[in-house]
């Protein structure tokens, strides 16, 4: 089975998914450089920037509403810090999460609406948005 990517544009639009090899005939650069958008060092390297996202998680995993976890987060009093230790995540990391730089886990979401008293799927954009 051939690994699937998300590409996503510079506004952080989902423009295709497919293999490295059908992204760079779409969009007319080599399988290289595509491969290399994928990088943690391109990402570094990059504030906002094409973004190639390898899928191994259900798609609705990558678009966490992350609005309604700042809401939520503020309307029950949590920091930073509290979703990190309750996440089993570094401050860091959470912090990339929420500036949408890194994606959140099915885990992590599910641990997301433990918290907050919501129902399965609630912090999915999409749904009750």
């Amino acid at each position: 089975m051939k690994d699937i990517y998300a590409y996503y544009n510079r506004q952080d639009e989902l423009v295709m998914t497919g293999t490295l090899q059908e992204i760079a005939d779409a969009i007319g650069i080599s399988k290289g450089t595509v491969k290399f958008y994928s990088y943690p060092t391109y990402r570094k390297r990059t504030k906002t920037g094409i973004r190639v996202v390898k899928i191994d998680e259900p798609e609705w995993v990558a678009w966490v509403n992350v609005e309604k976890i700042k809401h939520y987060a503020d309307e029950y009093g949590y920091t930073y810090t509290d979703l990190a230790e309750i996440l089993n995540l570094s401050y860091p990391n959470v912090k990339n999460r929420m500036a949408r730089r890194n994606r959140f886990t099915r885990d992590e979401v599910e641990l997301l609406e433990d918290l907050f008293f919501l129902d399965e799927g609630e912090l999915i954009k999409g749904e009750e948005e």
